[in-house]
C-alpha cells in the first residue's frame, strides 16, 4: 500500500496575496519565507491535477491566514468538497505545537476539523486509499493498519532509484538536514548523488546548463529560486521547502537564450510540463497492483454490497462515525464521489492554456490515463475486469507510441544497448521494433530537442554532454552527428557486462548473449531488471561517470558502475553527525537466554536536528530523554534506526534499555555466545547489534561499563580500560566495573564474560610503568598461551625502540575465542583473538603457525596507536589503520626473524591473494569510493596492498624521513578520527616533499605494469633504462593516470655476476621515462630490477634464461634471486601447459633443471630461502601471468608435470639432502628460526620425493609421519599421504591424526583441510563426505574454512562439468542464513571467471545469476552483484 502526503493551499486564496512571515514554531529555527511563500504554493498547486481529493496543511499555514483571508478560508473549508487534513491537528502534539495564546478563534476551528472532517475524510475513502498520517490511523476512525509519515520515503526512493541526483542546498537555511531527513534517506536508492551549494542564481544556472544529472533536487530554499530555475531551464526541477514536497520527473528541454534573473521573477510562472504525483515506474507498479486488488475484491463483492445496503461494518473493522448516508446501493456512493471530483475539475480549469498542448503528447496521455485509472480503481469496490482489458489495450497503444517516439532519436549503438538491456531484464517489450531498426544503417542523429537553441547535446558514444565548440566530445573525442558504424568502446563495455568471450563482440553477438541470459533467468550486473525500463530514460552503461564539467561544490571522480543489488554508501557523501556522543555509561546484565543492555549517552550538539541512532535486531524496552518518551510522540522506530525527534531532545543525556539474545547470534557480530563465554565483535558495525548508538568510527566517546552475570557460569568479567570495582550480588551473581579514560569509537568497545583460565606476566615500559599482561582461554587450552605472551612482550619492546610508542594503560588482556569471523580484533586493552592465532604448542602448531601468531599478536598491539589512538574518520579510510599496521607487523616480524624470508613470504601472499583481486570484477582502490556492506571492505587490497603503499613512503623518504612523518602524524592527530589524506600530508610536510601524485595509489584500482627496456653506450659508459607504466582497466575505471612508482634497481656484470651499481631508487612519475646510469663496465650490464619488491607492480623485461640463472646465482638482493627462479618456473609450467600434443612427455629446459640442482646442493644460503626457491609459482600466480582464456585443471596438470620431471631428474640429490636434514632420534624439538628453516626445506624435499605416489613414496611419507616430533613434520607428511588416499599408509595416517588430536579444534581443522586440498581426481565426493563428519559444522568459521574455502582454492573446483560450481552455489545460501560475512567470502571463489575458458565462464555466470535471484544477505548480495559487472 502506498501513502501520499500532499501540502497544498487553494490557489485562489494565495494568488495576489502577500502574507507576513509566520511566527517561529517550536523546535524550528525560523525559515523566513514572507511573500515568497505565495509563489511556492502556486507552484505546488500542480498537485491537484493528480486528482487529489483532499488537502493537507501544516499548522504554520493557518498562522499565515489573517483577517478576511481566514474567514474566506474557513468558509471554503465548510462548503467545499475538498477534504482538509491538518498535520498537527491530527497528531497528539497539536495543542503543544500551537501555543494557547493564539487559540482565540483558530482553536475551535481545529477542534471542528478533528471531530467532523476527519471522520468524513475516512468515510469518503475506501480503506485502500486513506490519505493521512499515522495519528489518523491510530484514531480508531477505521481499522488499525500500521503506517507512518515516513512512508513518503517510498515515493522518493522510487523516483531516485538508479538515477544521478544533484542536491543543491541553500546555505542560508538552518537545520535543512533535519527537515529533509526523509529525502536524504530515500536518496540511498540513487545511482549517484552529488551535493553542492550555490553562490548566485546566474552562476548556478550557467553550471547547470552543462551538468549531467537525471534529477536536480533543491533542499530548503526559502527564496523563489525553485520557480526561477524551473522557468529558466524550461524543465521540471525538484523543489522542496518547509511546507511542500513536490515529486516530478526530470525532462530537460531547451534553455532560454538568456538566463532569467531575480528581477524577472514576477513575470515568471512555473512550467507545468511533466508534472506528476508519482514517477512512471511507481505508476506502472500501482496500476498492476490495483488490478490485482480489484480482482481480489470480486471474491467478496456480494458481502460488500450487503454491507453497504445495511450500513454494517465488516468484521474486525470499526464503522466510521459519523458517516454520510449513502443510501441502499453503490450508486449513491458514486454520486458523492463524482461531486468531489467535480470540485477538482473546477480547480483544474485554472491551469495554464499550454497544458492543452502538453496533453496531446503520448507520454503525457499515458501518464494521465494511468494515474486517473489508478485513482478510480483504488476507489471503486466493484467488478473492473472489463475495464482492465480496455485499459491494457490503451496502455499498450500509448506505450508503443512513446516507445516509437524515443526510437526515432537513437543511434545504432544506442539501439544495441537498449536491446541488450531489455533482454538482460527478461523484458519482452520492444524487441521487434529494435531489431527492425537495426536492419538498416543509422547515424548518430541529434535528439529530438537538439535543434533548439541552447539545448544540451549528448555524445552518442560515451553519453556525456561535454561537447566543445567544434562539436567534438571532450571526453571520448567522438564527432557529434557522425555515423557510428562500429562503436568499439560501447561494444567492449557491453561485452564485459554480459560476460562475452569476445573482446569486442558484434551487435548480433551481444543480442544473442543477452537472449541466452534472459532465457536462463539471469540479469546483467548493473542493468536494471524492471519492465518500466522500456519507457523510462535508460541510463547508459557508463552513465555513472561524473561529468568533466560539474556544478560548483562538486568534486570530479572516477567512473563507477552501479550495482543494482544494493544501496551503496559513497565516500564523497561523508558528513559529520548532527549530534556527537561524548560519554557513555553502560550496564550489561547477562542472563540465560537474554541480556539486558542499559545505556546512558551524553550528547553534544553539532548541527542539531533529529538524533538518528543505529540499531539492528534489538528489542527496545525503554527510552528516556529527561523523561520517558512514547513512540510516535518523541521518537520513531524505523528499519535499523531509532529516530529521536529534535523537539524531544530537551536533555543532554539519552537513556535506552534494550534486550538481545546472544545465544542465537550466529552472525558472530555484536554480543554472542561461544563455548564457555560471551564475547563481542563490534568492528565494523556490530555495536548496533548490541545497543542503539552512533555506530560510526568518527564518533569517539569515553566508555565505562558495569558487567553483571552469574558468578558460577561467568566468573571472569572483562572490558576495556582499567578495572575500577568488582563485587558479589544476591542470587549467586557478581559484577565488575571497567573504565577506559581514552575516547574511542564504538567498534573498539568489547566485553568478555565466561569461565576462563589465564596466564599472567608483566612488562615495564620505557618510562618505568608496570603493565599487567594476561592471556585468557578455555581451561583445556591454558598451556598453549605462552607463545602469545612472549610475542606480546616482544611487540611492546619493538614499538618503543622503532617508533617511540609506549603503551598507555595499566592492563593489557588477550582472550582466545573458538568462534570468530576474523583473525583478531584490536579492542582497546582487550584484544579478542581467534584460537587459531593464539594457541600454540609443538604438537598442535606448525612453525608457520608460530610465526603467524607472533605477527598477528604484534599487529593487534600496534593498533593501539595506529587505529585506536588515531582512528579512521569513516570506513573508506580503513587502509589508514589496516595497511599501516600490516606494514608495522611486517617490519616487526622482519626484525625478530629473517628480513629476506619475510619479504618473500609477503610478496607470495600478495601475488596469490591481492593480484587476482585486482584482476577480478571485485577490483577496487585501497581507499574504495563506495560500498553496500562495509564488512566486504576487509580485503587483501585494503590490507596487503595498503601495506605496500606505506612501504613505498619509506622507500621514497628513507627510514629517518618516514619516522619523522610518523612522529608528525601522531603529534597532529592523537585522539582524532582522520583520513588517508591526513597521513599523506604528515609525510609530505615532515620531509618537504610534494606527494600529491602519490594520492593516485588511493584513487586508482588495478596492478600497474612497468615495462623496462635498456640501451648501452660503451663509449660513454652510460646505461640507459627506459621505464614505461600502464594501468589495466578495472570496473568503473577505464582510463588511468600515471602513478608515482619507486623502482629500486642495481646493475650486475653479465658474465661474472659482480655488482656494478648498488641499490638506486628511480622515481617513475610519468607514462614513460628514461634514466641514465654511469657504470664502469666493458659490456652491457645485467639489470637487477625492482629489488626488494619496491612497488606492488608487475615488471616486464625481456630476460634470457642465462640472465635469470645469473641473477638467481649472484644477485645481492634475496628477492631478485627468488624472483629469477620464479620466472624460470613460470616459463617451464606455461611451456608444459602450451604443449597440447604431449603434456605427459614435456621436458623443461636444462638450464632450469640445473638452476634447481644448484639450490638443492647449496650449503650456504638461508635454508628457508632455498625452500622457497624450490617451490614452483602457485597456480593463482600463473593464472595472472598467462593470457586468458585458461583451463585450471590443465594448468594444474602442467605444474605437476614439471614437478615430476624435477623429482625424477634430481631424485638422488634430493634424497641425499633430505637425509642430511633428518634429525636423529635423540635430537630435541626446538622452535626457533634455524630449526624452522631446516624443517621447511626438508618438508619441501619430501613433497618432491612423493610426487611418484608409488609404494616407495608412501613408505617414505609414512616413516616421516610416524617419526615426527612436532606438528610441522607431521602435517607435511600427512598432506602428502592424503594425495594417495587408497594406500594403507594413508588410511592409517587419517585415523592416527584424528585420534592424536584429542579434541583440539585447531588440530582437527588441520585434519580436515589436508584432506580437502588433496591432489586426487575424486576430491569433490571426498569433500562432501567430510562435511558429513560429526566434527564438521557450518556454524564455526574455522571449521567451515578448513573444508569449503580450501576446496574452492583447488583445481578440482573448476571441473569442466561445473559440479564444483554447483557445490558452492548450494553451500552459499546455507552459510548465508547463518553468517552473511562468511558467505560473502565464499562468493569470492567465482571471482576469477574472466580468466577462464568460455565453457567455464558460462557455467559460472549461470550460477551467479542463480545466486542473484536468491534473497541473500547484504554482504553476499554485494559480492555476487559486483562479480557480474
Amino acid at each position: 500500500m502506498r501513502w501520499e502526503v500532499l501540502a497544498l493551499v487553494l490557489p485562489d486564496l494565495a494568488r495576489g496575496v502577500t502574507f507576513s512571515a509566520p511566527p517561529q514554531r517550536p523546535g524550528e529555527h525560523g525559515m523566513q519565507l514572507s511573500g515568497h511563500r505565495v509563489l511556492d504554493l502556486r507552484h505546488n498547486f500542480e498537485f491537484l491535477r493528480a486528482g487529489a481529493s483532499f488537502v493537507r496543511l501544516q499548522l504554520e499555514d493557518f498562522q499565515w491566514l489573517q483577517g478576511p483571508l481566514r474567514a474566506s478560508f474557513e468558509e471554503r473549508v465548510g462548503s467545499s468538497g475538498i477534504c482538509l487534513a491538518v498535520d498537527d491537528v491530527l497528531s497528539r502534539n497539536w495543542e503543544r505545537a500551537f501555543p494557547p495564546a493564539h487559540e482565540s478563534s483558530l482553536l475551535p476551528q481545529l477542534q471542528k476539523i478533528r471531530s467532523q472532517l476527519v471522520p468524513e475524510l475516512v468515510a469518503l475513502q475506501p480503506p485502500s486509499k486513506v490519505l493521512c498520517n499515522r495519528h489518523l490511523v491510530e484514531s480508531k476512525a477505521w481499522h488499525r493498519q500500521k503506517a507512518s509519515k515516513y512512508e513518503l520515503e517510498e515515493l522518493w526512493a522510487q523516483l531516485f532509484e538508479g538515477r544521478q541526483v544533484l542536491t543543491l542546498l541553500d546555505p542560508s537555511v538552518e537545520d535543512v538536514e533535519a527537515k529533509m531527513a526523509p529525502v536524504a534517506r530515500a536518496l540511498r536508492t540513487a545511482a549517484a548523488v552529488a551535493a553542492a551549494t550555490y553562490q548566485s542564481e546566474e552562476g548556478l544556472l550557467s553550471e547547470l546548463r552543462h551538468s549531467e544529472v537525471d534529477l536536480v533536487l533543491l533542499l530548503g530554499f526559502p527564496r523563489p529560486l525553485g520557480v526561477l530555475l524551473s522557468a529558466t531551464l524550461d524543465c521540471v526541477v525538484q523543489t522542496i521547502d518547509g511546507g511542500s514536497m513536490d515529486i516530478r520527473p526530470f525532462k530537460r528541454r531547451a534553455m532560454a537564450t538568456e538566463p532569467v534573473t531575480s528581477a524577472a521573477l514576477e513575470a515568471t510562472s512555473p512550467t507545468a510540463e511533466g508534472a506528476t504525483l508519482l514517477s512512471d515506474t511507481d505508476i506502472s507498479r500501482r496500476y498492476h497492483a490495483a488490478v490485482a486488488q480489484n480482482e481480489r475484491l470480486l471474491a467478496d463483492g456480494e458481502a460488500e454490497h450487503r454491507r453497504l445496503e445495511s450500513g454494517r461494518s465488516p468484521v474486525g473493522r470499526p464503522s466510521p462515525s459519523p458517516a454520510p448516508d449513502w443510501g441502499s446501493d453503490v450508486k449513491s456512493w458514486q454520486l458523492e464521489r463524482e461531486r468531489l471530483l467535480g470540485q477538482v475539475a473546477q480547480l483544474q480549469g485554472a491551469l495554464d492554456e499550454r497544458d492543452v498542448e502538453l496533453a496531446t503528447r503520448p507520454s503525457h496521455r499515458l501518464t494521465q490515463m494511468l494515474r486517473n485509472r489508478v485513482l478510480e480503481l483504488e476507489r471503486e469496490p466493484k467488478d473492473t475486469r472489463s475495464l482492465m482489458r480496455e485499459d491494457r489495450r490503451k496502455y499498450t497503444e500509448l506505450l508503443r507510441a512513446q516507445w516509437e517516439e524515443q526510437l526515432s532519436a537513437l543511434s545504432k549503438g544506442e539501439l544495441v544497448e537498449k536491446l541488450v538491456r531489455l533482454f538482460a531484464s527478461s523484458n519482452a517489450w520492444g524487441f521487434q521494433e529494435l531489431e527492425e531498426q537495426l536492419k538498416g544503417p543509422r547515424t548518430a542523429t541529434p535528439r529530438r530537442n537538439a535543434g533548439l537553441q541552447g539545448a544540451p547535446r549528448t555524445c552518442t558514444r560515451c553519453g556525456t554532454r561535454a561537447l566543445d565548440d567544434a562539436n567534438f566530445c571532450r571526453h571520448c573525442g567522438q564527432k557529434f552527428g557522425e555515423p557510428l558504424a562500429a562503436d568499439l568502446a560501447l561494444r567492449q563495455r557491453l561485452g564485459r557486462a554480459l560476460g562475452c568471450a569476445q573482446q569486442a563482440p558484434s551487435e548480433q553477438q551481444l543480442v544473442a548473449r543477452a537472449k541466452s541470459m534472459a532465457e536462463a533467468g539471469g540479469s546483467v550486473g548493473h542493468m536494471v531488471p524492471r519492465p518500466a525500463a522500456a519507457f523510462t530514460a535508460l541510463r547508459r552503461i557508463s552513465a555513472q561517470r561524473v561529468s568533466t564539467r560539474v556544478p560548483r561544490g562538486l568534486a570530479a571522480g572516477s567512473a563507477v558502475l552501479a550495482v543494482a543489488a544494493s544501496r551503496e554508501t559513497l565516500r564523497k557523501d561523508y558528513a559529520p553527525p548532527k549530534h556527537w556522543i561524548r560519554e557513555v555509561e553502560l550496564e550489561v546484565r547477562i542472563f540465560e537466554g537474554r541480556t539486558q543492555v542499559l545505556t546512558r549517552m551524553r550528547l553534544e550538539r553539532n548541527t542539531g536536528g533529529d538524533l538518528q541512532l543505529d540499531g539492528e535486531g534489538l528489542k527496545l524496552k525503554k527510552l528516556k530523554v529527561g523523561k520517558e518518551l512514547r513512540e510516535g510522540e518523541g521518537y520513531s522506530l524505523e528499519k535499523d534506526k531509532l529516530v529521536i525527534f529534535s523537539h524531544a531532545l530537551n536533555s543532554d543525556w539519552v537513556e535506552t534499555e534494550v534486550e538481545i539474545e546472544p545465544e542465537k547470534n550466529t552472525q558472530l557480530s555484536g554480543l554472542y555466545h561461544s563455548g564457555s563465554m560471551y564475547c563481542t565483535q563490534m568492528e565494523a558495525e556490530g555495536f548496533r547489534r548490541f545497543t542503539y548508538f552512533l555506530d560510526r568510527p568518527d564518533n569517539m566517546a569515553v566508555f565505562s561499563v558495569r558487567l553483571e552475570a552469574d558468578a558460577s557460569k561467568c566468573p571472569v568479567l572483562l572490558s576495556n580500560g582499567n578495572l575500577v570495582k568488582s563485587g558479589k550480588l544476591d542470587g549467586g551473581r557478581h559484577f565488575a566495573v571497567w573504565s577506559d579514560p581514552f575516547a574511542k569509537p564504538s567498534y573498539l568497545f568489547a566485553i568478555v564474560a565466561g569461565d576462563l583460565a589465564s596466564i599472567q606476566d608483566g612488562f615495564v615500559t620505557s618510562s618505568g610503568r608496570n603493565v599487567h599482561l594476561e592471556v585468557f582461554a578455555a581451561e583445556e587450552d591454558k598451556d598453549q598461551l605462552w607463545h602469545a605472551m612472549r610475542s606480546l612482550q616482544k611487540a611492546m619492546k619493538w614499538d618503543e625502540e622503532r617508533f617511540g610508542l609506549e603503551y598507555d594503560l595499566d592492563i593489557y588482556n588477550i582472550v582466545a575465542v573458538k568462534d570468530f569471523n576474523m583473525g583478531a580484533m584490536e579492542n582497546k586493552s582487550l584484544n579478542v583473538f581467534n584460537t587459531s592465532l593464539t594457541l600454540a604448542r609443538e604438537d598442535t602448531a606448525t612453525d608457520d603457525d608460530y610465526e603467524r601468531i607472533q605477527g598477528v599478536i604484534g599487529h593487534e598491539y600496534f593498533h593501539n596507536w595506529t587505529g585506536n589512538r588515531v582512528t579512521c574518520r569513516d570506513w573508506f579510510q580503513l587502509t589508514l589503520k589496516e595497511g599501516l599496521t600490516v606494514y608495522r607487523d611486517q617490519e616487526f616480524s622482519s626484525t625478530v626473524g629473517s628480513r629476506a624470508r619475510k619479504r618473500i613470504e609477503d610478496v607470495r601472499l600478495l601475488r596469490a591473494a591481492q593480484f587476482p583481486e585486482d584482476a577480478s570484477p571485485l577490483a577496487h582502490p585501497i581507499r574504495p569510493e563506495r560500498y553496500a556492506a562495509v564488512d566486504n571492505f576487509y580485503t587483501s587490497t585494503v590490507y596487503r596492498k595498503g601495506a605496500e603503499v606505506i612501504r613505498m613512503y619509506e622507500t621514497l623518504l628513507g627510514r629517518e624521513g618516514f619516522r619523522k612523518g610518523m612522529d608528525l602524524y601522531f603529534k597532529r592527530h592523537d585522539g582524532c578520527a582522520v583520513t588517508c589524506d591526513d597521513f599523506r600530508a604528515a609525510m609530505q610536510d615532515a620531509n618537504g616533499r610534494d606527494l600529491s601524485q602519490f594520492e593516485r595509489w588511493y584513487l586508482q584500482a588495478g596492478t600497474p605494469v612497468v615495462t623496462a627496456t635498456d640501451d648501452w653506450d660503451g663509449e660513454k659508459k652510460t646505461y640507459t633504462l627506459k621505464l614505461t607504466q600502464s594501468m589495466p582497466a578495472t570496473p568503473g575505471q577505464e582510463d588511468k593516470l600515471p602513478m608515482h612508482i619507486p623502482v629500486r634497481v642495481g646493475l650486475l656484470d653479465r658474465e661474472t655476476g659482480k655488482e656494478l651499481l648498488p641499490d638506486t631508487v628511480l622515481e617513475l612519475t610519468e607514462g614513460s621515462q628514461s634514466f641514465e646510469l654511469k657504470v664502469e663496465a666493458d659490456t652491457k650490464p645485467l639489470p637487477s630490477l625492482l629489488r626488494g619488491f619496491s612497488a606492488p607492480v608487475t615488471l616486464e623485461y625481456d630476460y634470457t634464461a642465462a640472465d635469470l640463472s645469473q641473477l638467481a646465482a649472484s644477485d645481492s638482493d634475496a628477492f631478485v634471486r627468488w624472483e629469477a627462479l620464479q620466472r624460470l618456473g613460470v616459463e617451464a609450467v606455461l611451456g608444459a601447459y602450451g604443449d597440447h600434443a604431449a603434456l605427459g612427455g614435456f621436458q623443461p629446459s636444462a638450464s632450469f633443471v640445473e638452476a634447481v640442482r644448484r639450490i638443492v646442493e647449496d650449503r650456504e644460503t638461508d635454508l628457508s630461502l632455498l625452500a622457497y626457491g624450490l617451490i614452483l609459482p602457485t597456480e593463482a600466480t600463473l593464472m595472472q601471468v598467462a593470457k586468458p582464456p585458461m583451463d585450471p585443471t590443465r594448468l594444474h596438470a602442467a605444474r605437476n608435470r614439471v614437478r615430476e620431471v624435477i623429482a625424477t631428474e634430481l631424485r638422488a640429490e634430493m634424497k641425499k639432502r633430505y637425509d642430511e636434514l633428518t634429525p636423529s632420534d635423540d635430537e630435541p624439538y626446538v622452535v626457533d628460526g634455524p630449526s624452522a628453516s631446516r624443517r621447511r626445506l626438508r618438508n619441501v624435499l619430501l613433497s618432491y620425493l612423493s610426487t611418484s605416489k608409488d609404494a616407495e613414496a608412501a613408505a617414505l611419507c609414512s616413516r616421516h609421519f610416524r617419526r615426527a616430533k612436532g606438528m610441522t613434520d607431521k602435517l607435511a607428511a600427512f598432506g602428502c599421504l592424503c594425495s594417495m588416499p587408497d594406500t594403507d599408509e594413508a588410511k592409517e595416517a587419517v585415523e592416527t591424526f584424528l585420534a592424536d588430536a584429542k579434541g583440539d579444534a585447531n588440530v582437527i581443522d588441520k585434519w580436515f583441510s589436508s584432506q580437502a586440498r588433496a591432489d586426487v581426481d575424486n576430491l569433490l565426493p571426498r569433500v562432501k563426505k567430510l562435511m558429513e563428519h560429526p566434527q564438521f559444522s557450518l556454524k564455526n568459521p574455522n571449521r567451515l574454512r578448513s573444508v569449503i574455502s580450501v576446496f574452492i582454492m583447488s583445481p578440482q573446483f573448476h571441473l569442466p562439468d561445473g559440479s564444483g560450481y554447483d557445490f558452492l552455489t548450494e553451500v552459499i545460501p546455507k552459510v548465508d542464513a547463518l553468517n552473511g560475512r562468511v558467505a560473502a567470502r565464499l562468493c569470492n571463489g567465482f571471482r576469477s571467471w574472466r580468466l577462464l575458458d568460455d565453457q567455464r565462464q558460462a557455467l559460472i555466470l549461470e550460477r551467479l545469476a542463480r545466486l542473484r535471484g536468491l534473497k541473500l544477505s547484504k554482504d553476499a548480495s554485494e559480492v555476487v552483484a559486483k562479480m557480474q559487472v
